[in-house]
């Protein structure tokens, strides 16, 4: 697990981890939480990502994206730096920051990012949302054929990233 810091008003740096619920489906690859705790195929298992951080141009335009697009999963943003913006569920404290983004002037390759919905209506809910916050459409919802039950939808962010929501519920 990776701990992050950050400089508060107050000078002081603390380090704390945050939660990123990001989801595994695999029913037959044991992943180091042993047998009896294997994951199967209905079941979808929390991983233990302390936060993400993604490299962005435009501050102001991820801003008006993010804070639109993690609105169906609560988040709402908690940090506001001058070079990086921090998004979660809580009061912006130690623990709240679990998903960020940082202005960069050179940028690498997009990344993908999968959020995990607690229901196909939040899946819809993230997609509408994120299309309105200018994404750009990248796999409109649906039921997706990589295992199991997977229902998602995919929007590209401001900077190119594959921002992902799913669903690994029942229908």
């Amino acid at each position: 697990m990776v701990a992050h810091s950050r400089k508060h008003s107050d000078g002081s740096s603390k380090f704390q981890p945050a939660r990123l619920g990001l989801t595994l489906l695999d029913p037959h690859v044991d992943r180091g939480v042993g047998l009896a705790n294997a994951v199967s195929i209905a079941t979808v298992c929390s991983v233990p990502v302390d936060h993400v951080k993604l490299p962005v141009r435009d501050l102001e335009a991820s801003r008006m994206f993010y804070e639109a697009a993690l609105a169906p999963f609560g988040y709402r943003l908690v940090y506001d730096g001058e070079t990086s913006l921090g998004f979660g569920v809580g009061d912006g404290g130690n623990e709240d920051e679990p998903f960020a983004v940082e202005r960069h002037e050179a940028q690498g390759m997009p990344s993908h990012i999968a959020f995990t919905a607690a229901s196909i209506e939040q899946v819809d809910a993230f997609h509408t949302a994120a299309l309105s916050a200018g994404g750009e459409e990248n796999g409109a919802p649906g039921e997706r054929p990589y295992g199991g039950y997977y229902y998602a939808a995919f929007v590209l962010d401001p900077d190119g990233h594959n921002i992902e929501a799913v669903y690994h519920g029942e229908r």
